[in-house]
């Protein structure tokens, strides 16, 4: 197990979100341990917007500034900007 999981994820989690369901949405995410705070945003837009598919598909980037992200390696700080596609939001 990980024993001090706790020390790296911690018990702390804000979120914000907003946007349009038909339009552009914003999310970050706060987390607070007592290894340090982690950090995740998240853009996403509809993929109708900007070339006809009529398929719930959305554009997606994301920055993260996190520990835990891996359950392997929970206690590696994960920097990382991502771009892709995604199917929910």
């Amino acid at each position: 197990g990980n024993p001090d999981l706790y020390r790296y994820r911690g018990y702390f989690d804000v979120g914000l979100k907003f946007g349009k369901a038909d339009g552009a949405v914003f999310e970050t995410h706060w987390r607070m341990a007592s290894e340090g705070n982690s950090f995740r945003a998240d853009l996403s837009l509809p993929l109708e917007r900007i070339i006809s598919t009529h398929l719930n598909i959305y554009l997606h980037a994301q920055y993260v500034d996190s520990l835990a992200e891996s359950m392997l390696h929970y206690q590696t700080r994960t920097h990382a900007l991502r771009l892709g596609f995604s199917i929910a939001r």
